[in-house]
């Protein structure tokens, strides 16, 4: 089940179609209608719930067994890389530390 480590916030669609998944008619969810993408993982069955518009993730479904666990998204949303929020602070000095 190491595999389903690979899966990360921002990347789902990614870890899916890498896993050879393919796009199928989704159900309705929170009233959007969704494209699914399912894949199996060892013993567990996942499959990804996205709206077609935006294409953002709606829901993660693992299936194990009987047993079924759904990873809603309650906000999901893109922006844009800004580097300055990312940038070293004007009057901040960087040095090696000295053992």
């Amino acid at each position: 089940m190491k595999e389903i480590r690979e899966l990360e916030f921002g990347r789902e669609l990614d870890f899916f179609k890498g896993k050879g998944a393919v796009p199928e008619g989704g159900p309705v969810l929170f009233k959007k209608e969704t494209t699914a993408y399912k894949t199996k993982v060892g013993t567990a069955v996942l499959t990804l719930f996205v709206a077609k518009s935006p294409e953002l993730p709606v829901a993660v479904s693992l299936r194990r067994g009987d047993k079924n666990e759904v990873f809603l998204y309650s906000l999901y949303a893109r922006t844009e890389f800004d580097p300055k929020l990312f940038a070293k602070p004007e009057n901040l000095r960087v040095e090696d530390s000295k053992p």
